[in-house]
């Protein structure tokens, strides 16, 4: 019996980008609002409601490339899991290995600047700056 790893992918992307859409549609219709802010907290002054509407809306778009990334961790991750003797890597499978490995065993080559790309971001996010292993691709 063969598994595919896409529908969890795209159920979970699905989800992911269905919650982003209500979060936006929370801050055009409510945090936009004076009448909301009244009702919820009282006198707020403009450049304070704007300052909270502007990070709530950078705190939804990194937490949906986030979580993205993180769907893409955890499918590759799976697929690697499910088939070790396909996916041999050899020591600990850290996302970078698991990232080259997969694409190169199923001819996906072609992805590996995406992931690579995927992958930095959200572990330069993850850790709130540039990310770097030490030793590799470090600055002096």
């Amino acid at each position: 019996m063969t598994h595919d790893a896409r529908r969890e992918f795209y159920v979970t992307a699905i989800t992911i980008l269905e919650n982003a859409q209500l979060s936006f549609s929370l801050l055009r219709d409510q945090l936009v609002d004076l009448s909301w802010w009244e009702s919820k907290v009282g006198a707020v002054s403009d450049a304070k409601r704007m300052s909270v509407t502007k990070e709530f809306a950078l705190m939804v778009k990194w937490f949906t490339f986030h979580a993205l990334a993180m769907a893409v961790d955890e499918t590759l991750g799976a697929i690697q899991h499910a088939a070790p003797n396909v996916f041999h890597i050899f020591g600990h499978p850290t996302l970078k290995k698991t990232y080259t490995k997969i694409p190169e065993v199923t001819g996906k080559q072609e992805l590996k600047p995406f992931l690579d790309v995927l992958r930095e971001t959200r572990n330069t996010i993850h850790t709130n700056g540039v990310y770097s292993q030490p030793g590799v691709n470090s600055r002096s």
